[in-house]
């Protein structure tokens, strides 16, 4: 819940989000999507999926779109829901 981070979801097919999430772009898609993304390519973005694959091809996609400050949360929502015990 920090301003400063725009929460990514790029799991196929579209799942339960973490609360919290900016926006929901399909991991193969995210050229379609740009309008999507934050304007500042400086902008910290987390992105997820459900395990973590979809969200590393996302992430080196970001990067090669000019995103400087991306992150991929490893091991997606079920690493994230066992930590949070949801």
């Amino acid at each position: 819940n920090q301003d400063d981070i725009f929460l990514l979801d790029v799991h196929t097919p579209e799942q339960k989000h973490i609360d919290g999430t900016d926006s929901f772009i399909p991991y193969d898609n995210l050229n379609g999507n740009i309008s999507k993304l934050p304007d500042d390519k400086n902008q910290k973005i987390v992105v997820y999926c459900r395990s973590g694959s979809m969200s590393k091809i996302a992430s080196k996609k970001l990067l090669d779109l000019g995103y400087t400050n991306v992150l991929n949360l490893k091991g997606g929502i079920n690493a994230w829901n066992s930590y949070w015990g949801n």
